[in-house]
């Protein structure tokens, strides 16, 4: 055996770089054997690794006790890697480590090494190089040598437990935003770079949750409006077609920094889904918004006046808007950026001119809620932003802290009360009509009754008792269409022309001789058929047409077959043509029963 094993008659294996040379046989005794499905690569020479691919060659070179080298340490310390670029020989043994490397601990020991291909086969640590099959990996770094050599995409979940940039976070995707900021400073930019900011914004809106957005807002990736309508565009310049979340603002902000800010592209507008969770994005600070009212102040105000009033005039409204929400909540103090003595704000009414020097003002120059012909006057251009006016320092009228009281009163049911309470008081001095029935008499004011019938006004201003001086004395039995009503009729009639309602009236039948006590009933059609005649009676004979009305409407509902002839003769008697009217209609429906 130990003769056997001194005996050079071993194929070595050869350097893989150098297939011309031959290697001389070596013994037993002197090499070293790797594991299965390892692939040989170049070595120092400090090491014989013999040739075992054969399975009986390697039966017998083991029973021969030739040591089998452990990978981790043929990988660490034999083997030769290469330092720029790499083969195909270089590929297999690689990718043989990635195979086997997991079970022995072998693949984190790589992680420091310059040793993973790319596409071009140069070589890098692995944390330098990206997963070409992502798309925005691919979109973003283009062409240039960042991606894993293609042959090893199935070791991905592997290589990206030391490093390997399979997926997009938080730390890949600020690399692949600074990637595309480093290349809009190169001379010569690739042509799609707009696209390519494009689609990490676009992944950005997709994922938002995950990243920290604060640490992203910096990098210059966001497509921007290279250019804006007339007349913005004579002052809107930017030359680089991207720019950084905190240098841009969303359309919503255009008028209130546009000046001082790019506006975001079209394209890539945020959701409202993403404003309503992140506010601040594209929305300026306060800073930028002052200076921005500087430059409107004192550069556009003489540029604009003649062509675009119109347009300077929204701006500036826009900006105070936007100032007056921020100042909504007490957090913006604009003294912080504005002088009580910059005349910064606009005082006009409509009709005046925004152009005219003397009507920009400074916080000194107002006071809040004075009166319009007070000095310092808030106008109306400025009167609907007083949060802005107050967190810049000006000063307003207050009202002093001091209760007036006054005491509860409804005119209305005070006048009514007492209406009722004279009227029921037949003794009240300023009663100056009396109605009589026989040996009853009731007393009331020709003034309630000309304000509640056009029937009573005329009788006392051009009619019969115009000339008469009160008392005035109407007696009923002379009035031959109503002679022969009720007298209580007659006082509930009365309290309605007194602003009672109908029901009420009938309901609360009240004694007319002091007498406080007032009776309340329950209104019944059926007990109130003469009732309702003596009032429709009445309400035709003194114009009352809505008490007609309805006198007619609850007679109707009393109509049957034993009274309708007598109710049709009481109604054309009346003037009740709509109660006749139902009565015939009544008699043909009814008439063969």
């Amino acid at each position: 055996m130990s003769l056997v094993r001194s005996l050079p008659i071993w194929k070595t294996l050869s350097d893989p770089l150098n297939e011309d040379f031959e290697p001389p046989l070596k013994a037993a005794l002197h090499g070293h054997i790797l594991p299965r499905r390892m692939a040989h690569y170049k070595t120092r020479d400090t090491r014989i690794f013999l040739d075992a691919s054969i399975d009986i060659t390697r039966r017998v070179l083991t029973e021969l006790n030739v040591p089998l080298r452990n990978i981790r340490d043929y990988t660490f310390e034999d083997v030769e890697f290469p330092t720029v670029e790499c083969n195909n020989y270089y590929l297999h043994f690689l990718k043989s480590i990635l195979s086997t490397g997991t079970i022995n601990g072998i693949v984190p020991g790589l992680r420091p090494k310059r040793c993973f291909p790319t596409s071009s086969r140069r070589l890098k640590r692995i944390n330098e190089l990206y997963d070409q099959n992502n798309e925005v990996f691919r979109i973003v770094f283009g062409n240039t040598d960042v991606f894993l050599h293609p042959d090893f995409s199935d070791f991905s979940l592997t290589l990206a437990s030391i490093g390997f940039n399979n997926t997009i976070d938080q730390r890949t995707f600020i690399r692949c935003a600074e990637k595309i900021e480093e290349l809009q400073t190169d001379p010569n930019p690739p042509s799609d770079l707009r696209y390519r900011g494009f689609i990490l914004v676009d992944y950005l809106y997709n994922n938002i949750e995950e990243f920290d957005l604060e640490a992203i807002e910096r990098i210059p990736f966001v497509p921007i409006a290279r250019s804006l309508d007339l007349p913005y565009s004579q002052h809107y310049n930017h030359t680089q077609i991207l720019d950084s979340f905190r240098n841009i603002i969303i359309p919503r902000y255009k008028e209130v920094a546009w000046s001082r800010k790019c506006l975001i592209a079209e394209d890539v507008i945020p959701p409202q889904t993403i404003l309503q969770d992140y506010p601040s994005l594209g929305k300026p600070n306060a800073s930028f918004v002052v200076v921005h009212l500087r430059f409107l102040h004192r550069t556009l105000r003489d540029e604009w006046r003649d062509n675009w009033a119109g347009v300077f005039k929204h701006n500036i409204e826009e900006i105070y808007r936007w100032l007056e929400e921020e100042c909504l909540n007490g957090e913006l103090n604009l003294l912080d950026y504005i002088r009580e003595e910059d005349r910064l704000f606009l005082n006009i009414n409509r009709d005046e001119d925004p152009f005219d020097l003397c009507n920009w003002v400074s916080a000194d120059d107002l006071i809040l809620n004075a009166a319009p012909e007070e000095e310092r006057f808030v106008k109306s251009s400025l009167a609907t932003y007083p949060n802005m006016l107050r967190s810049v320092g000006v000063r307003e009228v207050t009202r002093p802290n001091f209760e007036i009281n006054v005491r509860r009163h409804n005119q209305s049911n005070f006048g009514q009360s007492n209406m009722f309470r004279y009227f029921l008081d037949q003794n009240f001095p300023l009663h100056d009509v009396t109605f009589i029935m026989n040996n009853d008499r009731i007393r009331t004011s020709r003034f309630v009754l000309a304000a509640s019938s056009e029937f009573f006004r005329g009788e006392f201003v051009t009619g019969r008792y115009a000339g008469q001086s009160p008392p005035i004395t109407i007696n009923i039995r002379n009035l031959e269409p109503i002679r022969d009503i009720r007298f209580n009729s007659m006082r509930i009639l009365l309290r309605y022309l007194y602003g009672q309602s109908i029901d009420h009236a009938i309901q609360n039948r009240r004694s007319l001789n002091g007498d406080d006590e007032e009776h309340h009933s329950v209104v019944n059609d059926s007990n109130n058929l003469v009732l309702y005649k003596d009032l429709l009676k009445m309400a035709n004979y003194f114009v009352l047409n809505h008490l007609k009305e309805l006198m007619e409407l609850r007679l109707s509902y009393l109509v049957t077959r034993l009274n309708v002839q007598e109710m049709n003769r009481f109604a054309s008697n009346s003037g009740a043509n709509q109660l006749r009217g139902f009565c015939e209609r009544f008699i043909e429906c009814n008439g063969r029963l």
